[in-house]
């Protein structure tokens, strides 16, 4: 997950340019990848860059594949060198500001209720997508302020 800090040549170098690597056939192209599972599982591998999003080429690659490959049985596995989504909230970022702007389309969009694993790098964290239908209705209160939702001790203690 750290591929970026010298532009990408350094794994131009030792992967895209070579077509073995360690008795291992390379056969990848790009910084970005899809690979089918079995059991209707997919892998797909995005490259954020630098600028926190996918290129319109990913976008289009992921997009054109959703539509001809994944089939609306299968489930998707989202692969990131970084979780903005967690770094977005925690710096409270308004929606207009938030990374991933690409992403969320694709996945919103062209792999609507097909995610159900995100993997990141950096803080290793973990998401569970839920259908629409089975989540509870949003609230107009950001989720991340505990105050708002759970009693504090001195609220505790009265309750006692």
């Amino acid at each position: 997950n750290h591929d970026w800090y010298d532009g990408l040549s350094t794994y131009t170098r030792f992967i895209l340019s070579r077509d073995w690597l360690g008795g291992w056939l390379m056969p990848q192209q790009r910084s970005y990848f899809a690979l089918k599972l079995p059991q209707g599982w997919w892998l797909l591998g995005f490259d954020l860059a630098l600028a926190g999003d996918i290129d319109i080429e990913q976008f289009k690659f992921f997009a054109n594949l959703a539509a001809k490959s994944i089939k609306p049985s299968d489930a998707v596995i989202i692969v990131t060198h970084q979780p903005h989504w967690v770094l977005d909230a925690d710096e409270q970022r308004p929606i207009d500001e938030l990374a991933e702007e690409n992403l969320r389309e694709l996945m919103n969009h062209h792999l609507a209720g097909k995610v159900r694993l995100r993997l990141a790098g950096d803080i290793h964290h973990y998401t569970r997508h839920v259908p629409m239908a089975l989540r509870p209705p949003r609230s107009k209160k950001p989720l991340h302020r505990r105050s708002q939702s759970f009693p504090t001790n001195s609220q505790s203690a009265m309750d006692a």
